[in-house]
């Protein structure tokens, strides 16, 4: 799993804050692990396209949710 380094730090006021440390995301890190899942995706279901044209939005919300729940 891949997910955007962070750190916890207290505000003045003493609420906790999540800083995102978004610079130290590797884009090409991402791209990669995405374009697997799609890949995925597409021999299990086909296209986005055809599946969203086939079967409609909630259709392929449902196919995306299967499918991303098998990752995490």
């Amino acid at each position: 799993m891949l997910s955007v380094p962070s750190v916890i730090r207290q505000s003045p006021d003493g609420v906790e804050l999540i800083d995102y440390l978004d610079d130290q995301v590797q884009t090409n890190v991402f791209h990669a692990v995405l374009l697997k899942l799609y890949r995925k995706f597409a021999l299990r279901y086909d296209k986005l396209e055809t599946v969203l044209r086939l079967n409609g939005i909630e259709e392929m919300k449902e196919a995306l949710r299967k499918s991303f729940q098998t990752v995490s």
